[in-house]
């Protein structure tokens, strides 16, 4: 499957996989972000000028519905949504009490389905 000439949304790809997917993707379709480290959104932007970017947490539903609103002003369609976000947090077994670990499961289970649905169903 090629994907040219497409509106695409990718979301988490200031880093590893996302960002991957940005320079494979870059060249031939238009690329839209959603990230949340500002720095390394600036140097995504520097790297890659015609991106779209959108900054928010996807552990934060508010945030993740203002950028929803924004996209939608900004494409009236997209072809592709990769929902690459995630939180990661990694826990030693002797240092720990485990309360992080729900959030690690809600980013990467909960705000992208989410997002899709809200993008797809274009409402917020």
């Amino acid at each position: 499957m090629q994907l040219i000439n497409k509106k695409i949304l990718i979301t988490g790809a200031t880093s590893g996989i996302g960002l991957k997917l940005v320079e494979k993707l870059y060249p031939k379709n238009k690329l839209f972000i959603i990230a949340r480290n500002q720095n390394k959104i600036n140097e995504l932007q520097i790297n890659f000028p015609d991106i779209i970017v959108y900054t928010a947490d996807f552990k934060n539903i508010s945030e993740l519905q203002n950028v929803v609103k924004q996209l939608q002003l900004a494409t009236l369609s997209l072809d592709v949504l990769i929902n690459n976000a995630a939180v990661q947090y990694t826990p030693t077994f002797i240092d720990s009490d485990f309360k992080s670990s729900p959030l690690t499961m809600k980013s990467p289970l909960i705000s992208p389905p989410y997002a899709a649905c809200v993008i797809y169903c274009c409402r917020c």
